[in-house]
């Protein structure tokens, strides 16, 4: 596929940070995703997807836990926030009372339903290719149990999970039906989610599409 803004929109980013955020971005495309610019850790996405975020972004579920971000408590997820903080005390406090807050976090809510919405779109009717990454690594343990969830909203779901782990950078495979793996030279450091290894990102999104499609291609023939 040489058209790159179409070969990185049909990757869907479940976190779990930003950094596959920014690869898209780089190669021209800027689809609106609910975890393309969130927190996600492995037991939060799993948790997230078991009930559909049914209960996600609820008012008092939400804490400050960095200047611009607020930490669901039900899912244990982070989202950028308008509702602005100051560390005080070792703490993050809100820098506005709480109508003001309040009025912000409705704004918010609407745009967290509508991505919440396309997201669930995505897992139960498009068969899409999901990309999950983590800086620690990810345990063979977790792919599945996030592979697993993805296939209960739909049996052509994949997930591509992306790792550090491995001698050849750029490498794809496939660990299991609907589950690939691939290994790539450096995360971005958390504190700097763009410092990305972009060519190596473009090579392997290259790869696993070219992998879906012989697959395809094979069951057909």
């Amino acid at each position: 596929m040489s058209d790159l803004p179409t070969l990185l929109n049909s990757f869907e980013s479940l976190g779990d940070n930003c950094e596959f955020g920014f690869v898209q971005r780089k190669f021209g495309t800027e689809p609106a995703g609910l975890l393309r610019w969130a927190i996600a850790s492995p037991a939060a996405l799993v948790a997230g997807l078991q009930d559909e975020f049914a209960h996600l972004y609820a008012y008092d579920k939400l804490v400050s836990n960095a200047v611009d971000m607020l930490g669901d408590l039900t899912y244990g997820i982070s989202f950028h926030t308008n509702m602005r903080s100051s560390r005080v005390d070792g703490q993050f406090r809100f820098n506005v009372a709480e109508p003001e807050r309040h009025q912000i976090y409705l704004e918010e809510l609407k745009k967290i339903n509508y991505l919440k919405n396309k997201l669930l779109e995505k897992l139960k009717n498009n068969g899409t290719i999901f990309v999950y990454k983590r800086n620690a690594g990810v345990s063979s343990a977790q792919a599945f149990e996030i592979r697993d969830q993805l296939l209960n909203y739909n049996p052509q779901n994949v997930l591509l999970v992306v790792g550090t782990e491995g001698d050849t950078p750029g490498k794809v495979w496939e660990v299991a039906p609907n589950l690939l793996r691939a290994t790539i030279d450096r995360f971005a450091p958390y504190n700097q989610a763009d410092d990305v290894s972009y060519d190596l990102w473009l090579e392997i999104c290259q790869k696993t599409h070219a992998i879906l499609q012989a697959k395809s291609a094979a069951a057909l023939s």
